[in-house]
């Protein structure tokens, strides 16, 4: 089986050219029907210029992602979706959505949170979901993920330029991976495929749950943003951040 990348990768770091094929990665999982890219539940690459309101998504789920103030900009593998504070990527709740065992995107931080704040990276934790969440709570920024369990955080550089994230759920042990390389790793953290929230998936910004609003919206830019129904293997983020 494969497990398609959905967009394209550069062979090397954030700097590299943009190659010219979409990467497709080995993983053991049913995928079943004709789409090879069945395990990839949501793909969002901004490629269309301009950015349509109504973005398809590149994964098997059957929806699309309402784009409010975003522009298209020059990201890691093609356009990208730069945000600003009236910026909001919202994909619905569909039942498609939910089974998620991983994820990952790209992300560039322009204005870093205020102290004692955080970014939403991706968010639809109510519940047993998913979130990806980057915070100003010290001196050192702290990055934070979620997939059905505890919050698992681990201290990080300032991010620079363009930063591949993952995040993956092998139950019981949850894995956080910066440019390909594991910089958090905890048993006990998970407990299997995550749900999406019913107020669906917010991108770029904290998902406040039956509110009607955001907050804690990126100021930046995003790329890839995929969500997957296996783990991943360090072995196929590493090639999604381009790093082998």
């Amino acid at each position: 089986m494969a497990l398609c990348g959905c967009g394209f990768k550069p062979s090397s770091a954030a700097s590299s050219p943009v190659d010219s094929a979409p990467l497709i990665v080995d993983v053991a999982i049913d995928a079943s029907g004709p789409d090879p890219c069945a395990g990839t539940l949501l793909c969002l690459t901004f490629e269309p210029d301009p950015l349509p309101e109504m973005l398809p998504n590149g994964g098997s789920a059957p929806v699309s992602a309402m784009l409010t103030a975003i522009t298209r900009g020059q990201g890691i593998t093609g356009g990208d979706a730069e945000m600003s504070s009236a910026s909001q990527i919202f994909v619905p709740s569909v039942p498609q959505l939910s089974g998620v065992f991983a994820l990952d995107y790209w992300v560039r931080i322009d204005q870093a949170p205020e102290a004692n704040d955080r970014v939403g990276m991706i968010d639809s934790a109510v519940g047993g979901g998913f979130s990806s969440f980057y915070y100003n709570y010290t001196t050192t920024p702290e990055l934070r993920c979620t997939i059905n369990g505890y919050d698992l955080y681990v201290y990080v550089a300032p991010f620079s330029g363009w930063t591949h994230v993952a995040c993956s759920c092998d139950a019981p042990i949850l894995t956080i991976y910066v440019n390909g390389l594991v910089v958090a790793s905890q048993d006990q953290q998970c407990a299997g495929a995550a749900t999406v929230d019913p107020y669906g998936i917010q991108v770029g910004a904290d998902n406040v749950s039956g509110a009607g609003y955001t907050d804690n919206i990126l100021m930046g830019a995003l790329d890839d943003v995929r969500l997957y129904n296996a783990p991943l293997t360090a072995e196929q983020v590493c090639k999604l951040a381009g790093t082998c």
